[in-house]
C-alpha cells in the first residue's frame, strides 16, 4: 500500500517506482534466478510478470478490459482495466 501521495502526485510516484523496479531487475541473472514468493517458487522473470501483471492481449487478469464512462473515477478505471465490470 502506498500512502502520502496526493491526487496529482501519482505520475511521479509511478515513475519513481518504475525506475526502482527496472534497476532491481536490470541484471539478466536476476531474471534467470529462482525467487520464492508467498504462493510459489518461480523463475525471476515469471515472478516479475506476476508482479507487474503486464497484459498485452487486451485482457486483464479477470477478463477483457471493460469500457468505462469518460468521467469514471480512478478506481472504476482500474477495475475495468483488470477485466471487472464496475
Amino acid at each position: 500500500m502506498i500512502d502520502g501521495v496526493d491526487d496529482h502526485g501519482w505520475v511521479d510516484a509511478f515513475a519513481l517506482a518504475r525506475g526502482e523496479a527496472e534497476r532491481a531487475w536490470a541484471d539478466d541473472e536476476k531474471l534467470d534466478s529462482t525467487v520464492t514468493l508467498p504462493w510459489a517458487t518461480l523463475p525471476g522473470r515469471i515472478a516479475l510478470d506476476a508482479y507487474t501483471h503486464e497484459e498485452r492481449s487486451g485482457h486483464g487478469p479477470f477478463g477483457p478490459i471493460a469500457p468505462v464512462a469518460e468521467d469514471a473515477d480512478v478506481y472504476t478505471r482500474l477495475a475495468a482495466y483488470l477485466g471487472r465490470r464496475p
